[in-house]
């Protein structure tokens, strides 16, 4: 888990403003929102890598604000699927 700072998202160094995490499950890690800017998209890559080996399958984005979703371009290349958790509500359960 990364901890935003408390600030406006304009006014923070690489607009890292918003809470991130991710998940180390049996198979794969699933991270939940990628920052607001690609550097902290990228960073947050790296801190996924330095603690698994398992791929990124799935990126879950809580909401559309910016510092929520710009990191998700560092995703792109880990071919993880990106949804957003009111998508993730829509689809049916497996």
């Amino acid at each position: 888990m990364h901890e935003g700072r408390h600030a406006a998202w304009g006014e923070a160094e690489n607009a890292d403003v918003a809470n991130l995490g991710f998940i180390i499950g049996e198979r794969c890690v699933a991270v939940i929102d990628t920052g607001g800017s690609p550097a902290v998209g990228e960073a947050l890559l790296r801190a996924v890598a330095q603690r698994t080996t398992r791929p990124v399958c799935y990126v879950i984005n809580t909401h559309v604000h910016p510092d929520h979703v710009l990191g998700n371009r560092a995703f792109a290349a880990t071919g993880a699927t990106a949804r957003s958790s009111s998508a993730m509500r829509a689809s049916p359960r497996r």
